[in-house]
């Protein structure tokens, strides 16, 4: 997870197989970038600073409650998207694999339908000025 002046690792506390990659996911999906948007600095427009210790207390997806099967999903689909390019901040509602993501995320491994949802919450924080740097 890149912040704006530092890069910051955060991993599971008991590590296990799709664990990591629940978490990258959740990091990744825009329920998990809301919630680290409204945890962190934000020095600059559009740009956001994470501090190791915000990092420590920062809300996430809990892995170690994931069973078995659904780390097995979390890690499925994971490698089948890890090298898709995401796009930023500005272009967040119509970014496609951020899209597939969420949706997937929520699906596969969580088992819950929440499709309209997520978009909504896309469309919405893609027209919150402080995050697209638009004025």
């Amino acid at each position: 997870m890149l912040s704006f002046s530092s890069w910051i690792t955060l991993s599971p506390r008991n590590p296990a197989a799709g664990k990591e990659e629940a978490l990258c996911l959740w990091l990744n999906s825009t329920p998990g970038l809301l919630l680290r948007i409204l945890h962190a600095n934000l020095p600059c427009l559009g740009r956001s600073r994470l501090p190791h210790e915000v990092a420590r207390k920062l809300p996430v997806l809990n892995v170690d409650d994931l069973s078995p099967g659904q780390c097995s999903a979390a890690k499925t689909v994971f490698e089948s998207i890890k090298r898709e390019a995401l796009r930023g901040f500005a272009h967040l509602a119509k970014d496609p694999v951020r899209r597939e993501i969420g949706h997937r995320l929520f699906s596969e491994v969580l088992g819950y339908s929440v499709d309209d949802e997520l978009d909504r919450l896309a469309k919405a924080l893609n027209r919150e000025p402080t995050l697209t740097a638009r004025h």
